[in-house]
């Protein structure tokens, strides 16, 4: 809990710890891509 108070709630703050471009969000964002692709063709093997 210390390490999410520590990255603040305000993003509006000075200190407060903003995602990168190439982080998580991107990877997720990747993954909504996919889901949301009718035309997808599942997993490669």
């Amino acid at each position: 809990m210390a390490m999410f108070e520590a990255m603040g709630a305000d993003p509006e703050d000075a200190l407060y710890l903003k995602a990168g471009v190439d982080d998580v969000w991107a990877f997720i964002e990747t993954a909504r891509l996919w889901v949301d692709n009718p035309e997808r063709q599942g997993m490669p093997n």
